[in-house]
């Protein structure tokens, strides 16, 4: 077969969310007719072999912009045409013959010439419409505006669904796939237009409401009057001109009504043009440094708030006496606040193997710690090798090891340990922590001074027993037991010796009428067994018992360091109490207290067994409580701390 010239068709379209080239058609030069590829045909990368000619290549880059056209002219070679033309000489692509949509005129007639129809995502890409997704537009309007763009473009009916679908996203496309899948293409364009007003044609109370109630606040006015009339027109597209001005003025600040002519407002253009001037900003697009006004003839100047300004929130122009940031100082940056006075370190002398060494005391530190550098100068011996670390405020630190040595401190002395470390968060020979103050009987009084508690009886028989004040102490716990045994009843025997408070009723009150019902918490099954061992207990007890309320709240367990594992059953009311009702209860100031007990010498620590528990609930509110385990539903007789 001879080399044949061809022209081919390339234009760049969107196809699949992308710009593509698509080879539209092939003409074979001296013949009259025009050969159309299938649409799904078109994308290049289907013509591999084509897409190695440089030529093809050069117009490939040319069509980087949806719209353009490029017509090529080469020469198919004898390779090349085996993919476009069988052994006939017919034009194929692949297994497809392609078929003629244009045949050349004769010379003699003037019939006009058939144009080649573009598909109709081409088209679409010209409409100069939004997509429509029915969060923020009028169903209504926009369907009115499609209509216009199908006319202008000259599309019939029967092409105007498909035009819509490359239109609508989210809800509306949706809308638009089921009912394709209930009547395919075949209903007539009037079905879907009811269907879409019928669905999407209808706005809400709370819609309404907010375009009609919505007024400036802040900002340029032409801004305002822009958002304004669209949310005005998106609700009522009817809405007369007249109406739609007095609604936008109404809107403004009054001293902005003042200055506006209601008579030479006779269309939104006026309106517009008038608000642009009254803006703060002038003709030249350029901000001034201070928002002017001529109101009443008198010049007022906008000053930003400068509490605002401090905190970090620029251009605020509100009164400093209304600003809520003013009672709100947390929000004032930290540069800007008082630095807070800080409390003195607590240091003191002690022996170390009979070496005076300077040490911190810290009460918030558990461990003792010694300096790494202090540990060379007495060379002590290290306990332990290897590297371990520790938690403190910087970290994780390590720690070299551990240390043995006589210490003294005040009046006590005893062998101590301390842990090795080197650490630039201290300059002292020692820390003393909680193991040490313990061990020493160390306290701080109010003046931040370090005292000693001494026993009347000492190890190793160091001091002499204070017979007399043994033999007070001994009265006391005689006394002390007696008192105990003529209240017995008032002490709890275990978990669930539970008492009652009375003439008294826990209410629970809601903000809303609403119900909370949650899953289970997913747990293991040593963890169900000991939930179901604690329900049957609550059960014996009379506290609960087996519920039918819509709520329910999921339990879990947690670690009670009394017993050493989690045995804590704790009802996750989380989602109920964001709809509780608080209650506000009078609570001791801890200074008052400390004040109170200054000068006492007895103290006693009482805890009332499962406090909660010990308070009756209002017989209508107990459904509330209710809660859910894997096995079982129920709710409680009692306040279960909601």
């Amino acid at each position: 077969m001879e080399d044949i010239k061809v022209k081919f068709c390339l234009s760049s379209e969107a196809w699949e969310n992308k710009t593509t080239v698509m080879v539209k058609s092939i003409e074979i030069l001296g013949r009259e007719e025009i050969f159309s590829f299938p649409i799904e045909s078109q994308p290049i990368q289907k013509h591999t072999e084509l897409t190695k000619l440089s030529i093809i290549k050069g117009a490939v880059k040319s069509l980087n912009t949806r719209g353009k056209i490029r017509n090529i002219t080469i020469t198919l070679k004898k390779e090349l045409q085996k993919s476009y033309f069988d052994e006939e000489g017919n034009v194929v692509f692949g297994d497809y013959y392609l078929e003629a949509i244009y045949f050349s005129p004769q010379p003699t007639t003037n019939t006009p010439l058939p144009t080649i129809e573009n598909p109709i995502r081409s088209f679409s890409n010209n409409m100069m419409l939004e997509k429509f997704s029915s969060k923020n537009q009028n169903a209504k309007s926009w369907l009115n505006l499609f209509l216009l763009e199908c006319q202008r473009l000259k599309l019939n009916e029967k092409q105007y669904p498909e035009s819509l679908k490359l239109y609508l996203e989210g809800p509306a496309l949706d809308w638009f796939s089921s009912l394709y899948k209930n009547c395919s293409m075949n209903k007539p364009w009037d079905y879907w237009e009811t269907s879409f007003l019928s669905t999407f044609g209808e706005k809400s109370w709370s819609e309404i409401d907010y375009a009609y109630s919505f007024h400036w606040l802040n900002g340029p006015f032409l801004d305002f009057a822009l958002k304004k009339i669209n949310l005005l027109i998106d609700v009522d597209p009817d809405l007369s001109i007249s109406s739609q001005i007095n609604f936008i003025v109404l809107a403004l600040p009054k001293f902005v009504r003042s200055r506006i002519n209601k008579k030479e407002i006779v269309t939104i253009e006026n309106l517009m043009s008038s608000l642009r001037q009254l803006d703060p900003i002038s003709n030249n697009n350029t901000h001034v440094s201070k928002y002017e006004f001529d109101i009443n003839r008198q010049k007022r100047s906008f000053i930003p708030c400068q509490i605002c300004e401090k905190a970090g929130y620029t251009n605020r122009f509100h009164s400093e006496s209304v600003c809520r940031n003013k009672i709100r100082p947390a929000y004032i940056k930290f540069s800007e606040s008082k630095k807070l006075s800080t409390i003195p370190l607590i240091k003191l002398n002690v022996l170390i193997n009979n070496e005076i060494a300077n040490a911190l005391y810290d009460s918030g530190a558990n461990v003792s710690l010694i300096n790494y550098n202090f540990f060379k100068k007495l060379q002590l011996i290290n306990n332990l090798s290897g590297i371990q670390t520790i938690k403190t405020m910087s970290g994780l630190t390590d720690v070299y090891g551990e240390v043995t040595v006589s210490l003294k401190i005040l009046n006590i002395q005893k062998q101590f340990s301390f842990l090795i470390m080197k650490s630039d968060l201290f300059e002292e020979d020692l820390i003393i922590g909680l193991n040490c103050i313990k061990e020493f009987r160390l306290c701080q009084n109010e003046n931040l001074e370090i005292t000693q508690i001494l026993s009347p009886i000492l190890e190793n028989d160091e001091l002499k027993c204070n017979h007399s004040l043994i033999s007070e102490l001994e009265n006391n716990d005689n006394v002390l037991n007696d008192l105990l045994k003529k209240y017995d009843l008032v002490f709890a025997k275990e978990k669930f010796d539970i008492g009652t408070v009375k003439n008294f009723e826990a209410t629970i009150r809601l903000t809303e009428n609403k119900y909370i019902s949650r899953k289970p918490y997913k747990c293991s099954i040593p963890d169900k067994i000991e939930i179901e061992s604690q329900i049957k207990k609550l059960l014996k007890a009379g506290l609960i018992e087996e519920s039918y309320s819509p709520y329910a709240s999921p339990v879990t367990l947690v670690y009670k360091k009394e017993e050493g594992k989690k045995s804590r059953l704790c009802i996750d009311y989380r989602e109920l109490n964001k709809i509780v009702v608080p209650e506000g209860q009078p609570f001791p100031r801890i200074d008052d207290l400390v004040v109170r007990v200054g000068k006492c010498v007895y103290f006693s620590k009482l805890d009332i067994n499962s406090a909660f528990w010990s308070i009756p609930l209002r017989a209508k509110d107990k459904y509330k409580t209710a809660f859910v385990t894997h096995h079982g539903h129920w709710h409680g007789h009692v306040y279960l701390s909601v």
